[in-house]
């Protein structure tokens, strides 16, 4: 949020439950936490330290299926670690889904 203060870029944050209502301009960011993002959709979606996401108190599967889902037309994920083991998984998945898109 400072980052984006700091720079006037607009924002809504959904954590907060009444923003759940607004609609954002198509210019503004969302930021959202996993758990506030279900039934929401956006063209872009980042996933920020998707490990942690991937191993959370044994909702993981869930939790990376609601945070993967959200996008209409890109979604890019971010791990914290380089050799992310999930990552690599996803990775492995989207290659061999890639020609079934064509």
């Amino acid at each position: 949020r400072r980052f984006l203060n700091e720079r006037n870029l607009p924002y809504l944050d959904l954590v907060n439950e009444k923003n759940r209502r607004v609609d954002p301009t198509p210019t503004s960011i969302r930021l959202s936490t996993v758990h506030s993002a279900r039934g929401l959709t956006a063209d872009y979606v980042y996933v920020l330290d998707f490990d942690q996401i991937c191993t959370w108190h044994g909702r993981g599967r869930q939790l990376a299926t609601i945070a993967l889902s959200r996008a209409r037309a890109r979604t890019t994920v971010h791990a914290q670690k380089e050799a992310s083991p999930y990552v690599s998984l996803l990775s492995g998945l989207v290659s061999a889904c890639e020609p079934l898109l064509k």
